[in-house]
């Protein structure tokens, strides 16, 4: 499998053309970087291109996924979760349109987080293309915490654990 290229739909032809001019004039450094989403409880899906295989600079096979955020739980602070969806300009967006990434490589010291993770959400034991598989679509529950800061600073999310739905059946959308 490889990573999922780019394509053009019918439906990008309809959209206006961005105004590059007024981009080219911004000057680098003044985007404000995301932060990452409070600590705590989410339900959360992968969407259908939400998998992405591909490699590390190491060489090491990766598989990505892009989790997007339906529901906040009891324990995320609603203050910091009000943040978090508040744009610079003070307009606010809906959950659902944000996104957590999940890496997972498939060395043979770190395959086992992989298997943990299929198997916390409730995937029954199978090859590693039909995990891959399954998770397109697939909605459950994750406790997110924060990795200490990077050599930048940047803080970003982490699966601490997941499980399936309260019902413990497998939503798919």
């Amino acid at each position: 499998m490889a990573l999922r290229p780019y394509r053009e739909t019918e439906a990008d032809e309809d959209l206006e053309a961005p105004d590059f001019q007024s981009i080219l004039k911004m000057t680098s450094g003044e985007a404000p970087r995301p932060g990452p989403a409070p600590v705590g409880t989410y339900t959360v899906r992968i969407p259908e291109d939400g998998v992405a295989l591909g490699k590390a600079s190491t060489g090491t096979p990766q598989v990505r996924l892009n989790l997007q955020l339906l529901e906040a739980d009891r324990d995320v602070d609603s203050e910091a979760l009000t943040n978090y969806l508040t744009k610079p300009d003070g307009s606010s967006v809906p959950l659902s349109s944000k996104m957590v990434q999940q890496t997972y490589w498939f060395s043979d010291a770190a395959r086992y987080r992989f298997e943990d993770f299929v198997h916390s959400i409730g995937l029954p034991k199978q090859t590693y293309d039909k995990h891959i598989e399954s998770l397109k679509g697939i909605t459950f529950v994750v406790h997110l915490k924060h990795r200490p800061p990077n050599q930048n600073g940047m803080v970003y999310n982490e699966i601490a654990h997941a499980r399936p739905l309260p019902t413990q059946t497998v939503r798919r959308k």
